[in-house]
């Protein structure tokens, strides 16, 4: 989806964006990790890569109902994130992209 955003709604966004990510973290919420196939990657996910097979299963990372692609090491539940910093909200070509920094992940799997 495109979308236009002006410097104050930018802001405002990082606020925000900042909060909820937060708000998850400390909510401690858990990891799942399962294979699903293309059917339920797509209920799952919002965005799909398209290199993503269509005929075989793939493994989806999962948090409080929300799933993404799966391709590496996850956390057992979100506080294990540590430190979430919203660094930038930008848009380019009609999209809006999110910087972010991550630090003191204190475990994984």
């Amino acid at each position: 989806m495109k979308c236009s955003l002006n410097e104050a709604e930018k802001a405002q966004a990082l606020v925000v964006l900042q909060q909820a990510v937060q708000q998850m973290i400390t909510q401690e919420l858990p990891v799942t990790i399962r294979f699903v196939d293309a059917d339920e990657l797509a209920k799952l996910c919002r965005n799909i890569l398209s290199n993503i097979p269509k005929d075989k299963p793939t493994r989806a990372m999962i948090i409080d109902g929300f799933g993404l692609g799966c391709g590496g090491t996850h956390l057992v539940n979100t506080k294990e994130v540590g430190s979430f910093i919203v660094r930038k909200v930008k848009q380019e070509k009609g999209r809006v992209k999110i910087s972010y920094a991550i630090a003191n992940i204190t475990n994984h799997r």
